[in-house]
């Protein structure tokens, strides 16, 4: 465990993530074999052992581990000198209790991860991270609200959060000046096919980026906007999201939900720009781009 190094993917929500996660696991045999260990979303869901639990990041463990931090982080790593942790929800919520948006992404997301490095000290952490145009990821959290069955119109889901008051830089700002990585490496959700060999070289190692073989297919796709309509249905029979995507899904006859206008989406574009490009001022940041 000397020379061991971690890569903490932490989302964000709806930027890929899953299809990471899978790709990861389907490929966990070569990666295993590269010295590499990854552990996805399922070894921290556990109620009592997720990863702020493991850790004591302002949760307790209810049985503590003897060794603590250290030896947890040996059992993770499982005698290998990598270790990838993915898990989105490390950094918070994407839809709090009660359902509406949060203005400020991930409000304690920095501070865990400050926290989190204190523990896992001397082995340093590499921080992976999607962003996301402000109106689709906007609109994709409210997807996910109503596959929860969590009957709410946009307007009142955004509770008058217009997505050019959403802020990526603001986050990771933070998260620079917590001073608490060794690097941050950033991508865009809209990038993402186009930079997969990238990030696997960055994540896994130049070597054995070729020979990862991509999840096949897309997870989590949009709603359409019949698909929109039906769970918001009066009809007690309402489908949730999940299944209102397969009964009315994207394509010719089912146009894709747009819940913002057009000149509002374009003002979200122009603000997710100006916040990439501070974005890749920021010391220690590394944007991948195509």
């Amino acid at each position: 465990m000397k020379d061991l190094t971690i890569a903490l993917h932490a989302g964000a929500h709806k930027t890929a993530t899953t299809h990471l996660q899978k790709t990861m696991s389907d490929n966990e045999t070569l990666i295993n074999k590269a010295g590499i260990t990854f552990r996805g979303p399922n070894a921290f869901r556990a109620p009592g052992a997720t990863l702020r639990h493991m850790f004591e990041i302002g949760r307790k463990m209810e049985e503590p581990v003897p060794g603590g931090p250290q030896a947890i982080l040996k059992t993770l790593a499982d005698g290998r000198d990598r270790l990838i942790i993915s898990e989105e929800n490390f950094f918070g919520s994407l839809n709090p209790p009660g359902g509406a948006f949060r203005r400020y992404l991930y409000p304690d997301g920095p501070g865990r991860l400050e926290v989190l490095a204190q523990r896992v000290a001397p082995h340093p952490i590499d921080l992976f991270f999607a962003v996301r145009d402000p109106a689709t990821f906007m609109q994709s959290a409210y997807s996910q609200a109503l596959s929860s069955d969590h009957r709410v119109s946009l307007d009142r889901y955004v509770d008058g959060i217009r997505p050019d008051q959403i802020s990526w830089f603001r986050l990771i700002g933070k998260i620079v000046k917590r001073k608490a990585t060794r690097r941050i490496w950033i991508w865009r959700y809209e990038d993402y096919p186009a930079i997969q060999e990238q990030l696997y070289r960055l994540l896994l190692t130049p070597e054995i980026a070729p020979s990862i073989t991509p999840h096949p297919g897309l997870m989590n796709q949009s709603l359409s906007q019949a698909a929109v309509e039906a769970c918001l249905s009066d009809d007690p029979q309402r489908p949730i999201a999940p299944e209102a995507r397969a009964l009315y899904p994207v394509g010719d006859t089912y146009p894709r939900y747009e819940g913002f206008s057009a000149e509002a989406r374009r003002r979200s574009r122009l603000r997710y720009e100006d916040d990439l490009s501070r974005i890749e001022e920021l010391p220690g940041v590394t944007l991948l781009k195509t």
